[in-house]
């Protein structure tokens, strides 16, 4: 089945795309959320179905403090910002300048959370809430 939902950067649309996979024969072990709109979504709907975490696991990038609200079950990113500004930054100047540079990805690390994700009995059967 198709486990990736595309969906507005909401809490609406997190909700929206959670109820998708929800309704698939077989749903996913957890859902990985783009962002903390969609995760607060998706957690307004487990707890609605009755099905949160650690029955369905959540992964959220970003940090918003709103997910740490959750009792347990939740896997919370942090991005480095502030360097993903400056680099974002530095690569738009640079065309702007005119400068000759080729396009180029830049991979920045991100902090994992050490809250129990309550992921370690899933097998692996995913969703996915992108934008």
């Amino acid at each position: 089945p198709e486990l990736s939902v595309r969906t507005t950067y909401t809490v609406s649309g997190g909700e929206q795309a959670t109820r998708a996979l929800l309704a698939l024969p077989e749903p996913p072990d957890a859902i990985f959320a783009a962002n903390n709109k969609l995760a607060s979504g998706a957690i307004r709907v487990l707890a609605g179905a009755g099905m949160m975490p650690p029955r369905i696991g959540i992964v959220s990038f970003g940090g918003l403090p709103l997910v740490l609200l959750v009792p347990a079950g939740i896997h919370v990113t942090h991005l480095p910002s502030r360097e993903l500004g400056l680099r974002a930054a530095t690569m738009l100047l640079e065309r702007i300048q005119g400068l000759d540079v080729p396009a180029r990805e830049e991979v920045l690390p991100v902090v994992i959370s050490d809250e129990d994700s309550g992921l370690s009995h899933l097998d692996g059967h995913f969703g996915v809430l992108d934008v």
